[in-house]
């Protein structure tokens, strides 16, 4: 039977007293901190329709609009200046604007595949095809000097040009297709099914 459904989901999660590292003593050598002072904000909206058009075969679409920012993506990153962490609040390294997905799921072989000889359909049985394609925009890049004019003592180098703020530049677009093939034979007389 056929059956579709439509969902809509939005989400808003925030993150605080995340742990991040600065130099606290702001001199150098560098007099390392691990502290709860990292923050991070989440907001986001999927659609996703989802449809079954047999038995044999599923399809699933799912769209994602967000934008995720935080003043520390990883809990490694140090701040470009250690005594103004605000400053570091922008775009997250896990930022993406949008993603596309789609998956179908097809068991071959399909119930009114008459038309293919009986040999052909008996090795198809069981088998069952399942491809997921997905694309979303690129995710935010850092722009970095490759000195420490600020003498933060910070590594890796976490230093940008002036007025250039965090996470300002994007990788190209990601696209992916992942394709499984999956077989199944039953065992024991049904009682359990070994898959390849």
């Amino acid at each position: 039977a056929t059956e579709t459904s439509l969902g809509v989901e939005a989400a808003r999660i925030d993150g605080f007293h995340l742990p991040g590292i600065r130099n606290a003593a702001l001199t150098i050598p560098p007099q390392y901190a691990l502290e709860t002072a990292g923050r991070s904000g989440y907001t986001g909206v999927t659609v996703t329709l989802n449809r079954r058009l047999s038995n044999e075969l599923a399809a699933l679409v799912s769209y994602t609009a967000a934008r995720t920012r935080d003043n520390a993506s990883d809990f490694d990153e140090h701040p470009a200046n250690p005594a103004d962490l605000r400053a570091n609040w922008a775009l997250s390294r896990q930022h993406q604007s949008h993603r596309f997905t789609a998956s179908g799921l097809f068991e071959l072989p399909a119930e009114d595949a008459e038309f293919l000889p009986k040999w052909l359909r008996e090795g198809l049985e069981q088998i069952s095809v399942a491809p997921i394609f997905s694309t979303g925009s690129g995710r935010p890049i850092n722009a970095l000097l490759t000195t420490d004019p600020l003498r933060t003592g910070a590594y890796p180098l976490v230093a940008r040009p002036p007025d250039l703020p965090r996470n300002p530049y994007f990788s190209p677009r990601q696209v992916n297709l992942d394709m499984r093939v999956m077989k199944t034979i039953p065992v024991w007389e049904n009682r359990a099914k070994l898959q390849f």
